[in-house]
């Protein structure tokens, strides 16, 4: 009867095991697909900005007073 229980304990631990590894596999790749996806766009919005303080220096929000 023991040896039974230790077999279905151990049939949990490696199914815990499994989930886990999935699930960290999974929000790892989230993160790494978010952050290759964003960089081009923080690209082109730094080229906007450029673009902004360039044609209207006036309206520059960096150069702004509080």
């Amino acid at each position: 009867m023991d040896e039974r229980f230790d077999q279905f304990f151990n049939f949990l631990w490696a199914i815990i095991g499994i989930f886990t590894a999935m699930m960290v596999s999974v929000f790892g790749f989230a993160y790494w697909d978010r952050k290759l996806s964003l960089r081009p766009m923080k690209a082109e919005q730094r080229k906007i900005y450029w673009v902004f303080c360039t044609i209207m220096p006036n309206n520059n929000p960096a150069s702004a007073k509080s």
